[in-house]
């Protein structure tokens, strides 16, 4: 381990309150950490490197490894869109997040994380302007943007005959749905409440609608930093032009897995094989509380 990894993880210990030894790997938020803790840890990681970094640099960077690397290049303005978010010595299976309108991954599949990370290899994907500007260029298109995705993604996707599994969350469900036809595959996607965009309709929201359900989100996931509020529902409201204009092309070789608040299947029959349909508790707001991650990576362990 690096002489910046020895230190990062002994200022877990102190945040934590606790003697374990943190492995390279671990991942804040599944060894105790929580959003008040982050706060501490990221005052202290500024305290011990002189360095200025926001919640939004660290938001993306919650294992040792990952913190390690974003102070050994300091320098560095860019970033990977590809989180790799565990990676058990016994892998059953892989399971790749693609990120919904806001929040990036870790943010709104937390709970789901928490449930599956000690059995499978998790690949998440969140747009690098996600918490801040990165320096890439703007996609123009939903596919453009899962070409950009699929570039990273490509060589980790099934290494050595890995049996695997799409999911996406709201907005997460159209770009699951691009990624695995671009990677021209045969697999199984999770739809957590997102349509499928085939049925077309009239209702659109304007720019102080979708400022007050994003705020609303963000209050969910505890983040209070004005300035990261503002960026990050701006960056959303780009992704919303994205994906509104979408047309997903038919793909029988996507077998589609639908949770849903209403319990139907969101349109998903019109482009792909949908196999089950499961009805969410709550609404569109609560399709990842802590119940329904308990029901989807519950049904994740019977598919891989």
């Amino acid at each position: 381990a690096s002489t910046t990894a020895e230190r990062i993880r002994g200022i877990w210990k102190d945040v934590l309150l606790t003697d374990n030894v943190f492995a390279d790997d671990d991942h804040f938020y599944l060894v105790g950490g929580d959003s008040f803790r982050l706060l501490k840890l990221i005052n202290k990681l500024n305290r011990e490197f002189n360095s200025a970094f926001s919640l939004s640099e660290i938001m993306p960077n919650l294992t040792i490894q990952m913190q390690a690397t974003m102070i050994d290049l300091l320098s560095s303005s860019t970033r990977s869109a590809l989180v790799r978010i565990s990676a058990p010595k016994d892998l059953t299976g892989q399971l790749i997040l693609l990120h919904p309108l806001i929040g990036g991954v870790q943010m709104p599949y937390r709970n789901l994380i928490i449930q599956l990370a000690t059995s499978y290899e998790i690949l998440g994907y969140e747009h690098p302007s996600t918490f801040r500007d990165a320096q890439v260029p703007w996609a123009k298109s939903i596919e453009e943007l899962i070409r950009f995705y699929v570039e990273i993604l490509g060589a980790k996707v099934g290494e050595g005959g890995t049996r695997r599994v799409f999911v996406g969350a709201s907005m997460g469900a159209l770009l699951a749905f691009e990624m695995a036809s671009q990677l021209d595959i045969d697999t199984q996607l999770i739809v957590v409440d997102g349509t499928s965009n085939r049925r077309k309709t009239t209702t659109s929201i304007t720019w102080d609608q979708h400022r007050v359900q994003m705020s609303d989100i963000l209050r969910k996931y505890e983040v209070e930093d004005e300035t990261l509020v503002n960026h990050m529902i701006e960056h959303s409201w780009n992704l919303y032009g994205l994906s509104s204009e979408y047309t997903p092309k038919r793909n029988q070789r996507i077998t589609v897995h639908v949770f849903s608040c209403c319990g139907t299947d969101l349109g998903w029959a019109d482009i792909a094989t949908v196999k089950s349909v499961h009805r969410l508790t709550g609404d569109h707001s609560e399709i990842l509380n802590s119940p329904n991650s308990q029901l989807i990576a519950d049904f994740v362990r019977t598919i891989l």
